[in-house]
């Protein structure tokens, strides 16, 4: 009785009240956007918003057990869970049906079940069991490697359905990581990947990779606040760069603007080593190995995505930037939301009353 009341005490009650609220809005607006006259009532579990409503109840269920349970069980059961998730994002992808080009999901009549879901709560699960092993210290190399794979291994399986919208989720994962430790130059490379995943599809490659190169140049005088140290660096690369591109333009004719940078920058690295070894210039070595990154990120992303990205996942990257219009076809969910939220304005249209809903414009309204 006293565990259980300890228990009560604990638990962050304004947030079980805002999740609460959350599914309560979720589960009227699937009877909204599903609204069906002859099937009127909440509960009708003919219908979507009463299947729906049955998943709650079970749900709530559910957590209720799960809070109550001593945490040691999930402790001891957390790598079995876990195994056994990662066993299922195999199998899906071996007889998982196929819906919309991905085989996400399994089908056992009229029951769906999706292992990436599973999967968020057992990689979750896997992940706080080994950070609580004997308190690991990510600061180190050989705790921060196994850290990293329980994250990425459950990303990967989900990319091979593939499923890229699901598989990104599991990355918020690192956010866990930095709060627990993790070294900030690697957090700080996280979001540098996310500026350099946009920039690379807004501007020209060859043209972001000099800006780069200028901005490791800014920041070694920031740090080192000595202007030989910019001058050197700045020569050793022009000389280089120059050198490459003249027999680039006149004799090879093959590499191209964007791989002169990079070439340059790897033959930099060696005249750089030399100084980076006799000044112990730590500083200066840390922004020659941010600058290499990411220059092989937007190399490595721009060739990722015209040559190996599936086609309508990079129409749906190209009409969300604006690059290209397909109102009829990868658009058309873009285009009813644009019109739904233009033409209710900012009171909308009343309950029930969204025109692209109850007229059948959006195909997968629920």
């Amino acid at each position: 009785m006293t565990h259980g009341r300890n228990i009560i005490i604990r638990i962050d009650k304004t947030s079980i009240v805002l999740f609460l609220l959350l599914i309560i809005m979720g589960w009227i607006n699937i009877y909204a956007a599903v609204f069906n006259e002859d099937h009127a009532g909440l509960l009708d579990f003919s219908q979507r918003y009463g299947k729906q409503f049955l998943w709650i109840i079970a749900s709530i269920i559910l957590a209720v057990f799960i809070i109550i349970i001593d945490n040691r069980f999930y402790f001891f059961f957390a790598w079995f869970i876990y195994g056994a998730s990662m066993l299922l994002l195999v199998l899906v992808v071996i007889f998982g049906k196929e819906i919309n080009g991905a085989r996400s999901w399994f089908e056992f009549g009229a029951i769906s079940l999706q292992p990436s879901e599973l999967a968020k709560f057992s990689t979750a699960l896997a992940l706080a069991a080994y950070l609580n092993t004997k308190r690991q210290d990510l600061t180190r190399l050989q705790v921060l490697i196994p850290a990293v794979a329980i994250i990425l291994f459950p990303a990967l399986l989900i990319l091979l359905q593939p499923d890229t919208g699901s598989a990104i989720v599991y990355f918020s994962l690192f956010l866990v990581l930095f709060r627990e430790g993790m070294s900030p130059y690697i957090f700080v490379s996280g979001v540098l990947m996310i500026v350099l995943f946009f920039l690379t599809l807004l501007t020209n490659i060859f043209y972001l990779s000099l800006v780069l190169v200028l901005i490791a140049v800014g920041f070694v005088w920031f740090t080192t606040r000595k202007w030989k140290v910019v001058l050197f660096v700045s020569g050793i690369l022009v000389v280089i760069t120059g050198t490459i591109y003249l027999l680039d333009h006149f004799i090879i004719k093959s590499i191209g603007n964007e791989m002169v940078v990079f070439i340059s920058l790897l033959l930099s690295g060696a005249v750089f080593a030399f100084y980076f070894y006799n000044k112990r210039a730590v500083s200066v070595l840390v922004i020659y190995l941010f600058l290499l990154g990411s220059i092989i990120f937007v190399n490595g992303f721009n060739y990722t995505f015209n040559n190996i990205l599936p086609k309508h996942q990079k129409d749906r990257v190209n009409i969300l930037l604006g690059f290209k219009t397909d109102l009829h076809g990868t658009g058309y969910n873009v285009n009813q939301s644009i019109i739904s939220i233009g033409s209710g304005g900012f009171a909308g249209k009343g309950f029930l009353q969204g025109t692209q809903t109850k007229f059948k414009f959006v195909p997968k309204q629920s």
